[in-house]
């Protein structure tokens, strides 16, 4: 999930250096540097607070609130502070491209981003700029208008046309100060404009801020807005990333695919409000189950990915055994006036990530296994390994009318299926308490207790209220019809009724 921590100290550099260049002239005796020191200061106060930094909270109130002869030791103590949380939190240094001709101009920009925060590239021309791209992953270029072999804004329209860096801030920095020049770099493309020659602190602090939006919006990109798990297109980033760490170390890499069981019929009885309930209630049980090296993504619908890091898919099927047994303990219960609780069951395939194998072999692998799954019975974690059976679906018939229930059973056990058949009511209620079923029939007049009485009970029953229901009703009643689909029945029919349309109707609800 999107870590709110992370996000603060991802932008934690932009608040570093106009701390530094407001300190720098606040002991160059500017009266203005004390009002910028304090409303920066006053910025990370509420900030420090909301994303869980009460450290920071306390030291920028200092900063507030300190008298001028103690100002510049407590704001020494809040940079020192904001330097060790970024220096901690950091992980690979942004990389800037720099496309500048002149050896003058390179060396003063390479001074103003020390290789101690940075990885820095230079190209003297538009050719090794692009040379340099087809080898390197770019966070940020600088930009000359002026090179040897090509207008800088040519080369903007090429890197705006190119995937790999249409969303790569570019900063033009020239001596052509016309505001010809400077709008047409901005519809080309253009993030900022600095005119020639530029003030280091303020380009520094410029392309920190840029930097800190650009992985931002990365991350909001790569974010499902209702799970708040990584998206396909971050899957699809990570698999490339965990499979070479797999090669690398020579350590096992397995990809699960899993599918929530029976998830359209939450949706078609509960709408799709108490759907995405259950949906953000499993997805945080399956990151807890897992370990933090695993990457979790949500893949779409009821669909989730799992990049299991050094295990084998028996590791891997152990780990989701156990994420099967908690939600059969805990199921999903929803709040307020009209609360209720849903079973919770998946099925999934798990399949080893070899060095041959793309994501879409890894997908598609454990897609074909999922499948199998979901048709040996639904709730089945799946290897290559797994010893495989088929079992037939089971369903309870509740029909008291000889001929009517003869027949059902007859066409019904020729398709394969496995039934169980109740004359009574009350005795079919009892049955389905006790015992698992993908599907029912229900008639509505019987004795015990007729097929409206077993719906209401069965619908309150957490190990049916999910379960698929056909009620069976006479020509011509349609109040009937209407009660059943009130109370929570998923279809019904209209006897007499053909064979081929009941094997039709149950074949869609067991889908």
């Amino acid at each position: 999930m999107y870590d709110l921590k992370q996000h603060f100290l991802d932008r934690l550099g932009t608040h570093i250096d106009a701390l530094h260049s407001a300190q720098k002239a606040f002991l160059s005796g500017s009266d203005d540097a004390v009002e910028s020191i304090r409303r920066i200061a006053h910025s990370l106060k509420g900030s420090g607070g909301t994303y869980g930094f009460p450290s920071v909270t306390e030291l920028a109130q200092s900063v507030e609130e300190a008298p001028a002869e103690e100002l510049e030791s407590a704001l020494r103590a809040l940079l020192d502070h904001l330097i060790s949380l970024r220096t901690s939190s950091r992980g690979d240094k942004s990389v800037i491209l720099i496309v500048e001709d002149s050896p003058e101009d390179q060396a003063i920009l390479q001074a103003i981003f020390p290789e101690s925060d940075y990885r820095v590239y230079v190209a003297g021309t538009a050719a090794e700029a692009q040379e340099i791209l087809t080898r390197h992953s770019i966070h940020i270029i600088l930009l000359d208008l002026i090179l040897p072999d090509s207008d800088g804004r040519n080369l903007l329209v090429k890197f705006r046309e190119s995937p790999q860096t249409v969303h790569t801030p570019v900063i033009i920095l020239s001596a052509k100060d016309s505001p010809q020049t400077k709008t047409e770099c901005f519809a080309l493309g253009a993030n900022e404009y600095f005119v020639k020659p530029v003030d280091a602190e303020v380009l520094a602090t410029a392309v920190r801020a840029k930097l800190d939006q650009a992985q931002k919006i990365k991350s909001e990109l790569r974010i499902d807005a209702l799970t708040e798990l990584p998206n396909r297109a971050a899957l699809q980033e990570e698999f490339l990333r965990y499979k070479a760490q797999s090669q690398r170390h020579e350590t096992p890499l397995s990809l699960a695919m899993l599918d929530l069981d029976h998830f359209k019929q939450v949706n078609d009885t509960y709408g799709h409000l108490i759907g995405d309930q259950v949906l953000q209630y499993f997805s945080r049980h399956l990151v807890r189950s897992l370990r933090k090296s695993d990457f979790v993504a949500r893949w779409g619908g009821e669909e989730f990915v799992a990049l299991l890091h050094n295990s084998t898919p028996e590791g891997g099927q152990g780990a989701l055994e156990k994420l099967a047994r908690r939600l059969k303990e805990k199921p999903f219960q929803s709040t307020g006036d009209a609360a209720v609780t849903i079973p919770i069951t998946f099925s999934a395939g798990i399949t080893e990530v070899t060095a041959t194998k793309s994501i879409n072999d890894a997908i598609s692998d454990a897609d074909e296994l999922l499948y199998l799954g979901k048709h040996s019975g639904r709730d089945q974690i799946l290897t290559r390994k797994s010893d495989i059976k088929e079992r037939p679906r089971s369903i309870l018939v509740a029909e008291d009318d000889e001929l009517t229930a003869d027949f059902i059973l007859h066409r019904l056990k020729k398709s394969g299926y496995e039934i169980t058949h109740y004359a009574n009511g009350a005795e079919a209620l009892k049955s389905a308490q006790s015992n698992t079923f993908d599907l029912i029939i229900l008639d509505v007049k019987m004795p015990g207790m007729d097929g409206f009485e077993v719906l209401r009970n069965l619908r309150k029953d957490s190990r049916n209220n999910s379960v698929p229901i056909i009620m069976l009703t006479s020509m011509g009643r349609e109040n009937d019809i209407v009660k059943g689909l009130d109370w929570g029945a998923n279809d019904y029919m209209l006897k007499p009724f053909s064979a081929t349309e009941l094997l039709a109707r149950i074949h869609r609800l067991l889908k």
